[in-house]
């Protein structure tokens, strides 16, 4: 009915799609199956009334203010192959969300494959949310270095002490952007220096746990500093030093064993220049969080896959290895045949 009135009233029109889509969230919020809703009603504005998409993609962040990504962050994710400019607009609307799982630097290397100046721009939007929103945290802020260093990557780790995040395939075309990169560079320098003066103020077992973002950020950024901005190594050194005060040998070493398995993890993208490969080195990134999901069933479902794939490439150690992780007898059995 929208897409009718357009050519009758515009502004009418325009209406019907704001009711168009409140009606589609409205749906979705009962049950997620209509999500394909929420998507179809923004592709059809996007193509007929392209100067509604801002007021359109803001409407649908509104809706969506109590959640940390939610709708706003899927229905980017689902329109970047169909409409990448879109799917920027959606990301550039709920900035800074989506940062503290990896939806939104997701999206932005999603966008890179097809459209660096895109990714580049979603990139710098987060960049000003993240600097003028002080209350968001290291751990969600860390999650932007790779796209800013060229690594196919986001990784960091919370106040648990657990990592999250993952390598990706390469991306053609991904490289260090210095204005990007130094610019992010200046915001961590700031937020790790916060963080380490809230840990200081902190008692117990807070404290304790307030060190692992500390730890990780200056761990995995300060190679990059070294690589993309030499002469501000002195006073990372300095902040290293204040980062290191109180952390007990335990943390340290959980800490270093995670750098060890972020280093591995992007030498193995390195080395998987081969196109043949990619359908590997993307079974090895779904494996990255499996041990974090909470049912067995979930877990048994991502192994089996995983294995499965490693045995139509004959790498059937690596299909071994993986098939011993699946706790269900008979799944097992089946995956084994």
């Amino acid at each position: 009915v929208a897409s009718t009135y357009w050519y009758v009233d515009k502004d009418d029109s325009g209406k019907q799609f704001d009711l168009a889509l409140d009606k589609a969230i409205s749906l979705y919020r009962i049950d997620k199956k209509y999500k394909p809703s929420v998507d179809y009603v923004i592709a059809v504005a996007a193509r007929r009334a392209p100067a509604r998409i801002k007021s359109l993609a803001k409407r649908l962040a509104d809706a969506d203010k109590e959640s940390k990504t939610g709708l706003s962050g899927e229905t980017a994710l689902d329109l970047v192959d169909e409409n990448p400019e879109l799917a920027a607009q959606i990301a550039e609307s709920f900035a800074p969300k989506g940062l503290h799982d990896g939806t939104a630097i997701l999206l932005i290397f999603r966008l890179a494959e097809r459209n660096p100046q895109l990714s580049d721009r979603v990139f710098n939007t987060y960049l000003n949310a993240v600097r003028a929103n002080e209350s968001i945290p290291l751990e969600a802020v860390v999650t932007l270095a790779g796209y800013a260093f060229g690594n196919p990557e986001y990784y960091s780790v919370g106040t648990s002490g657990q990592y999250f995040g993952m390598s990706m395939k390469p991306i053609p075309g991904l490289r260090a952007n210095s204005a990007m990169a130094n610019a992010f560079l200046n915001i961590a320098y700031s937020r790790i220096n916060t963080a380490i003066e809230a840990r200081n103020n902190a008692a117990g077992e807070d404290m304790a746990a307030r060190n692992f973002p500390i730890l990780f950020a200056l761990g995995y950024l300060l190679p990059e500093v070294g690589r993309i901005s030499p002469t501000a190594m002195p006073a990372w050194q300095q902040l290293m030093a204040q980062g290191n005060v109180g952390v007990s040998a335990p943390q340290a070493q959980i800490v270093q064993g995670i750098l060890t398995r972020i280093h591995q993890n992007r030498e193995r993208v390195r080395t998987f220049n081969d196109g043949s490969q990619i359908p590997e080195l993307e079974a090895e990134a779904s494996l990255e969080n499996v041990e974090k999901l909470t049912g067995t069933c979930e877990r048994d479902v991502v192994y089996s896959k995983a294995a499965l794939l490693f045995d139509s490439r004959k790498n059937f150690k690596r299909a071994f290895e993986l098939v011993e992780k699946i706790e269900d007898i008979n799944q097992n059995a089946a995956v084994k045949q």
